[in-house]
């Protein structure tokens, strides 16, 4: 059967899917546009061969912490001095070409590409064209130049990339947040509220007005409320390689999506792998599952043609797990001092050690353009000023004089450095 038999062979198996019933709690399952939660679809085995099978849920002992192993490129922009940004507010850094946009849950602040800063985007308030709390991620129309704002109260407020007011429009249905997927069609990811429907929507897509145009609903929930004690915000949804895709919280199966087809891509594995009833337990012991930092949506998953990087957790520790594509191999992040999260008392070693420019530690937070990102404080880097500096010396770059200028310059009360690293 060639591929594209194979893919009318998938679509035509989701869609006759839909008359039949099944358990919620089969793993491999996706969803399907149906209007019953207990629809179920099982993927043809002759499809299976199409589908990368990931073991990111095995036990790991192959330990590597370099950043080197997974980058093609580093680069750093220093943000101007005014105005003052609070790293720990920040929730979302957006790119295009000429542009950086930075928001916290109040203001958007826009930046160009070397950090020089532009203007504020929008006001904080309760009027037609003010946002009172930002749900992130941000969403850039790069064609049309255009900010989609997603309010607490699911109002959507549109802005010029120049600051101007284009318009608003309301949120119906899904609780999720928004995701442009192009000029006129948005996708809403499912999140807590939603798992608790019945039946509970997978995925939804609308236009740029807020208009329904399809709705595929979920195999594994609603679950009973009893197990339901621990949730992902919203189901993690990224880009690579000009393709969307999408995890269920719990589930093993990503999916790549559009409007027209939800097509099996990869299949999560491994022996620590939990079963759907256990996902959203407090406790799991030894048994991992992704996570996404809070209110940091885009920080769980990163994806490139060569390596997909997971954050994983336990209940004793927090790590990356690194899978090469073309190797077939995993290793993970290990830090021997590591720090224990304080509410769990689960080591924190769910960052990489930038081994090419800085020598300083690279937790990737902000995912956008397929660039993995995080902020440097800077009184970070005047602290460590000698010992970054020796650390250049040693290890020449590229990207080193760049950087070199920047800690040269820097003052405790500078804003931070922004790091934007391209994957292999």
């Amino acid at each position: 059967m060639n591929t594209m038999n194979k893919i009318f062979f998938l679509i035509a198996s989701i869609v006759i899917s839909c008359i039949f019933k099944g358990s919620n709690t089969n793993q491999t399952g996706g969803a399907v546009q149906s209007e019953s939660q207990n629809s179920e679809y099982e993927e043809p085995a002759d499809v299976m061969d199409d589908i990368l099978t990931i073991p990111i849920f095995s036990k790991c002992s192959n330990y590597n912490n370099n950043l080197s192993v997974i980058a093609a490129d580093v680069s750093f922009i220093q943000l101007d001095f005014d105005p003052p940004i609070n790293d720990f507010q920040v929730t979302d850094i957006a790119l295009t070409e000429n542009h950086i946009f930075l928001s916290t849950l109040w203001s958007i602040t826009s930046y160009d590409s070397n950090g020089k800063f532009i203007n504020q985007i929008g006001s904080r308030g309760q009027g037609p064209r003010e946002y009172a709390q930002i749900v992130t991620p941000l969403q850039l129309d790069h064609s049309k130049k255009l900010v989609y704002v997603q309010d607490v109260s699911k109002k959507i407020i549109v802005y010029r990339f120049d600051g101007a007011f284009e318009k608003t429009f309301q949120l119906k249905g899904m609780d999720g947040k928004i995701f442009l997927m192009d000029s006129s069609v948005f996708a809403l990811r499912q999140t807590d509220g939603d798992r608790k429907k019945k039946p509970a929507p997978f995925i939804q897509f609308i236009n740029n007005n807020g208009k329904e145009i399809k709705t595929y609903w979920s195999h594994h929930y609603p679950i009973p409320k009893d197990k339901m004690q621990l949730l992902d915000d919203m189901n993690p949804l990224w880009s690579y390689n000009n393709s969307l895709y999408y995890l269920e919280f719990g589930a093993d199966t990503i999916f790549r999506i559009s409007v027209d087809s939800i097509i099996p891509s990869h299949v999560l594995k491994g022996d620590l792998k939990l079963r759907l009833d256990e996902s959203s337990l407090a406790k799991v012991g030894s048994k991992l599952r992704i996570i996404s930092k809070f209110f940091y949506p885009n920080s769980g998953i990163f994806e490139s043609d060569r390596f997909m990087v997971c954050r994983l957790f336990n209940d004793f520790e927090y790590f990356f797990m690194v899978y090469d594509k073309k190797e077939k191999q995993l290793h993970r992040t290990y830090h021997k001092n590591a720090s224990e999260y304080q509410m769990s008392r689960a080591k924190i070693m769910d960052y990489f050690y930038d081994d090419m420019v800085t020598g300083l530690n690279f937790n990737p937070i902000f995912l956008s353009m397929d660039k993995a990102m995080a902020l440097i404080p800077a009184f970070e880097i005047y602290e460590k000023r000698k010992e970054i500096l020796d650390f250049i010396e040693k290890h020449p770059h590229p990207k080193s004089e760049q950087f070199k200028q920047i800690v040269q310059d820097i003052t405790e009360d500078h804003n931070s450095v922004l790091m934007i690293v391209t994957f292999k």
